[in-house]
């Protein structure tokens, strides 16, 4: 392949494959290297794209612009396919570039090639705007003559082409501009003029506004937004010639813009003696005020122009004139310690005693707004006298007052050297050394101390020393400062609070460490009976509270409504606070108080603080390990239960009603809903322990006699149903005929209930079957018996516990099954009613045999997690019912000759069945069609119902009950297993309350303690013939390892349980042996 010819570049020599085409175009452009753009231009034709932008973000026509070169942008534009508005930096299109470098040339080819001359840069100037700003003539003219309209179009400071002309300096009106156009601010062009000073363009202003409008002074005074007029903006750009002109054409120098500044004010602030003399001269209001009331002398007096100081004094103005906040030249000058000024003042003979609106003097002022100068103040102090030092303010405040509280060391230093009063106070009694703790300046507290040792204990208003006020403001170098001192570390304030019993509210554990460091009692008590534990506990401090029992504080103590720190934190739920003290074991005895309500503090943590309780439930749980001579390492768990059962004894401490048991903490747990707390391991040991101990014995008891029950009444049942089918003809329920009704051989149900009737003659049905039956009496007499004994203990519960007793829909279910089962073991033979109350008996009695199941271990939890989905079936129960019922009604009107559907009983019925898909479409639907049983258009009526059916009911509604009542099965079966340690709470909180103290007594469980036992392989390191895996183990693979580490870890779980088994039946051996 031939290689690609070379080209020269400002006499270079290089490959021209190496080259961008793009880049070079614009390299080309900006180095005026026509060579390299020709070669491209010519050979690459159209297919250049010539819009590319340089890391200065130009492209190759903003440097032609700029360069002027009329040849090179109209090589770029007729040879590519470059955009002549191509937009680079700020927005700016090559026509803008043009305009601000005053390229006419530039300008005019641009703008043959159609440039756009309303193309907007980023600040909104289109290419006019540039001109004009540049002072571009030319370039103007060149622009309006091709787009004449954009003459007043405004950029986003909504400033026309005229107002930038005025900043350029060049300014030609016969094209038309608006010279009262105005800016964002109102600004008129000739405001701008004023400020730049350019004289001729101001008169050409006026008189092209005299020829269009009016008289020249109507244009000189014109404002702005801001109530600026010209002769404003032309003394704040310093412009003399401006301000003569503005004079000579009838300028007021009286005139306030929104600040209420006059032309005066500002030359006042310019410092610029020749304006203000020109000012002067026209006899302007030389006291005029601004809306602060302040007069140009004050504002000469704040920057310290003394020479305009002097024309303003010479020229009248008043020496004492006050502000609105009464302030004279003298006080603005002393607070903004301008020292030139208040000499000059002061040697004018100003009043030196003059006072703000607060009552402040010079010498006041003079220190709250220095930086701990000294120059004015070291002036001031030989002007005035000793017991000038000592005049107050409003406030009741010294200058030393000031210096002390602004932290100004130098400026107290100074002043302590003059005999003054330093036990002054403040309107609120504070003096200097409360102010200089109240700030936090101990270097200005050592500095008075030093001074005067008495204000150590110097107290304020209320009965606060300086301990107390450093304490409070949180500072620990004042409080060391102070304590060294020798500070009383013990005195109370008007709120007979000490300063460790404030320091416990803020919260500085610094502060209370330096406190008790320096032997504050810990113990002392308020008025209102509370010590520093029980503020710290109220405030939630949890650290102050640790700090504070470790010092040694007392937790007993009680404040005047007989409440100590743990119940206080109980009270303001201040967990942290509760968690520090409840843990602790010297205070297990606070966890036993038995309150107002009859309740443990203990259980009132468990009511408010979950957290809290598992936390101290951890502390009743000790674990240790020993070592045996066999290598078995036996760890040894005790659990404490006294907190959770504390027994009758507390009972009769406290003198509780006999029988209330209201002191089980289980019992709240469950009762305040926090069953979580049941899987402690303290809580269900304890339910273990309880279980083992008499729980099983009395289930099994009462599992034993249900049980029998169910014998009974099975087997009454079974006899009762065995002599009807042997000795009558079948009863038939509900009414239903056999398959051969129509026979003519069988009886409707009702004659076959008559003819057993009569029968008998004497007595009932029942009667006659218990002489041929000797079993039945006997078995009625014990499902009787059952049903009225749980009868009368259902109303023993109702009594005692009142309406709470309906709230539990259980209650509901025991009183309809042995009322059913009296009903049916009391009730004639002769009835249908008879067996109907009898089916739903026995079915109600098995139902609440599974329940009984719900207290066993294993069982328990299923048997909770089928009553948890029934709850939750029944929540949608009214939608299926409603559902149900359209459905069986439309059915039973198209199927009247299926006895499924010839009422509307069997319709819900046979409804309910095709829900789970019992259809039976063949034998009920498509049967009656062809047999003509469901005629046209039934037949169709009927099909579009049963599609319905099928897509709401089989497959919308029993998937939504399915889902309901199955939902997160892990979830299910963790409720389930709490809700059965709830169930065995109440359980065995039913059986104590049935117990005699006695029996309470001997089956209280105060604590137990489980071994566990696990064998440990000692491993000797330097001898490897005795490790535990020989070196040929080392070849075995890593899946291999980890099946032998399993073994081992379940092996000694299971001599783990072999040990608890061990101390389990031991301890059931010495309970049937006591």
């Amino acid at each position: 392949m031939p290689r690609k010819p070379t080209i020269t570049r400002n006499g270079s020599i290089f490959d021209a494959a190496k080259v961008n085409p793009a880049h070079d175009i614009i390299q080309a452009s900006k180095n005026s290297d026509m060579l390299l753009l020709q070669h491209y231009l010519p050979r690459r034709g159209t297919n250049i794209s010539n819009n590319s932008i340089d890391r200065n973000h130009l492209s190759s026509l903003h440097y032609a612009a700029r360069n002027d070169d009329v040849e090179r942008i109209e090589a770029i534009i007729s040879h590519s396919s470059s955009d002549v508005n191509i937009k680079g930096l700020d927005n700016m299109t090559p026509l803008h570039l043009a305009a601000t470098s005053n390229k006419v040339a530039a300008l005019r080819t641009l703008q043959m090639y159609n440039a756009d001359s309303c193309a907007q840069n980023s600040e909104g100037n289109i290419p006019l705007h540039c001109a004009a700003k540049a002072g571009s003539l030319d370039g103007c003219r060149e622009l309006l003559s091709k787009q004449p309209f954009t003459i007043d179009c405004i950029n986003r400071n909504e400033a026309t082409p005229l107002h930038m002309a005025c900043i350029g300096g060049v300014l030609q009106i016969n094209r038309g501009a608006d010279i009262m156009a105005k800016t964002a601010d109102g600004s008129l062009p000739i405001h701008i003029v004023a400020k730049q000073g350019n004289v001729e363009i101001m008169e050409l202003l006026l008189s092209a506004y005299t020829a269009k409008y009016s008289r020249r002074e109507d244009y000189i005074m014109e404002c702005n937004y801001d109530g600026a007029s010209v002769l404003h903006r032309a003394v704040q750009g310093r412009q003399e010639m401006a301000i003569q002109f503005c004079l000579d054409n009838g300028a007021d120098t009286s005139v306030r813009d929104k600040r209420g500044f006059t032309p005066l004010h500002y030359a006042a602030i310019s410092n610029h003696s020749s304006l203000m003399q020109l000012l002067i001269q026209t006899k302007p209001a030389i006291d005029a005020r601004d809306d602060d009331h302040r007069t140009p002398l004050h504002q000469a007096a704040i920057f310290s122009f003394i020479d305009i100081m002097e024309i303003l004094i010479k020229a009248g103005a008043s020496i004492d004139a006050s502000d609105k906040e009464q302030n004279t030249p003298l006080l603005l000058a002393a607070y903004r310690n301008k020292i030139e000024a208040v000499q000059y003042l002061i040697d004018l003979h100003c009043n030196i005693h003059a006072n703000d609106i607060k009552g402040r003097n010079c010498l006041h002022l003079a220190i709250a707004g220095s930086n701990d100068e000294l120059e004015l103040l070291n002036y001031l102090l030989s002007i005035y006298k000793v017991p000038y030092l000592e005049s107050t303010d409003n406030y009741g405040k010294t200058p030393l007052h000031y210096a002390c509280q602004d932290g100004k060391y130098k400026i107290v230093n100074l002043l302590l050297k003059y005999e003054i009063n330093v036990y002054l106070v403040d309107q609120d009694g504070n003096n200097c050394f409360h102010l200089a703790c109240k700030n936090s300046y101990p270097d200005i507290a050592e500095l008075l101390l030093n001074h005067s040792a008495g204000l150590l204990n110097s107290e304020n208003a209320d009965n606060c020393n300086g301990l107390h006020i450093s304490v409070i403001k949180g500072c620990p170098s004042t409080v060391r400062l102070l304590l060294q001192h020798g500070a009383e570390i013990d005195r109370r304030n008007a709120s007979y609070s000490t300063p460790l019993d404030t320091a416990r509210m803020n919260g500085s554990h610094q502060i209370v460490q330096l406190l008790i460091d320096h032997g504050a009692a810990l113990n002392t008590l308020n008025r209102s009976g509370e010590s520093a534990l029980h503020i710290a506990a109220r405030h939630g401090k949890a650290d102050i509270v640790k700090l504070l029992l470790n010092c040694g504080a007392d937790c007993t103590i009680e404040n005047n409504r007989q409440k100590n720190s743990l119940e206080i934190a109980i009270q303001h739920d201040q967990q942290g606070v509760a968690i520090e003290i409840a843990t602790k074991p010297k205070n297990r005895d606070l966890l036993l108080k038995v309150g107002k309500e009859n309740i443990t503090t203990m259980q009132s943590i468990i009511q408010k603080m979950p957290k809290v309780a598992s936390e101290v439930m951890n502390t009743c749980i000790k674990k240790s390990s020993t070592f045996d001579r066999e290598g078995k390492n036996i760890y040894t768990i005790e659990y404490d239960f006294t907190l959770l059962e504390p027994g009758e004894e507390l009972e009769e401490m406290y003198n509780l009603p006999k029988g209330i048991h209201n002191l089980n903490a289980l019992t709240t747990i469950v009762s305040s809903n926090h069953v979580g707390l049941l899987e402690h391991p303290l809580s269900a040991r304890l339910l273990d322990t309880k279980w083992s101990h008499f729980g099983r014995r009395v289930y099994v008891f009462n599992l034993m006699i249900y049980i029998l029950f169910i014998v009974a009444l099975t087997a009454y049942v079974l006899n009762i149903e065995d002599y009807f089918n042997s000795a009558y003809s079948k009863v038939h329920l509900i009414g239903l005929q056999p398959s051969n009704a129509f026979s003519g051989n069988a009886k409707p149900a009702s004659r076959s209930i008559s003819a057993f009737s009569n029968s008998t003659s004497n007595g009932t049905v029942i009667d006659d079957i218990a002489r041929n039956h000797s079993s039945i009496p006997i078995l009625k007499a014990l499902i009787l018996v059952f049903s009225i004994v749980n009868l009368i203990r259902e109303i023993f519960q109702l009594y005692h516990e009142k309406w709470k007793y309906f709230l539990s829909y259980e209650n509901y279910f025991e009183i309809a099954l042995h009322t059913s089962v009296i009903a049916f073991a009391v009730g004639p033979g002769t009835s249908s009613y008879f067996w109907a109350i009898g089916t739903f008996s026995v079915q109600l009695a098995y139902i609440e045999l599974v329940m009984f199941l719900r207290k066993l271990p294993v069982v328990g939890k299923y048997v909770l997690m089928i009553r948890s989905m029934v709850n939750t079936i029944l929540k949608v129960m009214i939608i299926v019912f409603i559902f149900v019922m359209g459905f069986a009604i439309s059915f039973g009107m198209q199927c009247l000759h299926e006895v499924a559907f010839s009422n509307i009983f069997l319709s819900v019925i046979k409804v309910i069945d095709m829900m789970v898909g019992e259809i039976d479409y063949k034998d009920v639907f498509l049967s009656g069609i062809q047999n003509g049983d469901i005629a046209y258009p039934g037949s169709y009526a009927v099909l579009v119902i049963l599609i319905i059916f099928i897509f709401i009911m089989s497959i919308l509604v029993m998937n939504l009950m399915i889902g309901l009542a199955v939902g997160d099965i892990a979830e299910m079966e963790k409720k389930a297993k709490l809700r059965r340690l709830a169930d065995l709470t109440d359980y065995f909180y039913n059986i104590d309350k049935i117990m005699s103290r006695h029996l309470r007594k001997q089956y209280k469980i105060d604590k137990i303690t489980c071994t566990e036992v696990e064998r440990i392989t000692t491993v000797d390191k330097s001898n490897s013939n005795e490790c535990l895996f020989e070196s040929h183990n080392s070849e075995i693979s890593s899946q291999m390892q980890e099946m032998v580490r399993q073994f081992e870890s379940q092996r000694m779980r299971l001599v783990a349980m072999e040990e608890k088994l061990r101390f389990i039946c031991q301890n059931m051996d010495d309970t049937s042996t006591s």
